[in-house]
């Protein structure tokens, strides 16, 4: 009946900023109708929103771009501009209350907002060892279970970030 596909992908760049790309697609298998009965054929989407996102070693926002091919209603995207704000806010430790804070209701997009809290888990996943930042490992801290401070996780990359010759390959 109906589909969402979320697809992140990820790029590392030569200075270690690591560039993030998310896309929410939404079908239905039916013809329909969206917005104010604006006909939609089965399989067009209903929402093709795509965030890019550039994240510095230390996880800080440096640029975001929010593109909407695709929305219900023709007044969806006046709320791109708003997603700006998050230049030079730090993706890890608190980032799902951050966005709860600034996007809730009316305040933004739930697909964009969907998007933007999977970018934090692909950032963690994309960075390679070798690049974590104490900033960057501040803002994974006490983020999960695994990453508790107390944990031998967070205490073994702490260890590697002080003594780089201690590390696996």
């Amino acid at each position: 009946m109906h589909r969402r596909a979320i697809e992140h992908q990820t790029w590392l760049h030569q200075d270690g900023a690591l560039e993030i790309e998310s896309r929410l697609i939404d079908t239905k298998a039916y013809d329909s109708h969206v917005g104010f009965d604006r006909p939609l054929p089965a399989g067009e989407p209903v929402h093709d929103m795509t965030i890019r996102v550039l994240l510095g070693p230390d996880l800080l926002i440096r640029d975001i771009h929010v593109r909407m091919d695709s929305t219900p209603f023709e007044i969806c995207p006046e709320v791109m501009h708003r997603f700006e704000a998050l230049r030079g806010t730090r993706m890890g430790k608190g980032w799902n209350a951050l966005l709860s804070e600034r996007f809730a209701g009316t305040g933004g997009c739930r697909h964009l907002i969907d998007l933007l809290r999977g970018m934090a888990t692909v950032a963690f996943q994309s960075m390679p060892r070798g690049n974590w930042t104490p900033e960057g490992l501040a803002a994974m801290s006490d983020s999960c279970y695994a990453f508790r401070v107390d944990g031998p996780v967070i205490q073994r990359l702490t260890s590697d970030l002080t003594d780089p010759d201690d590390q696996d390959n």
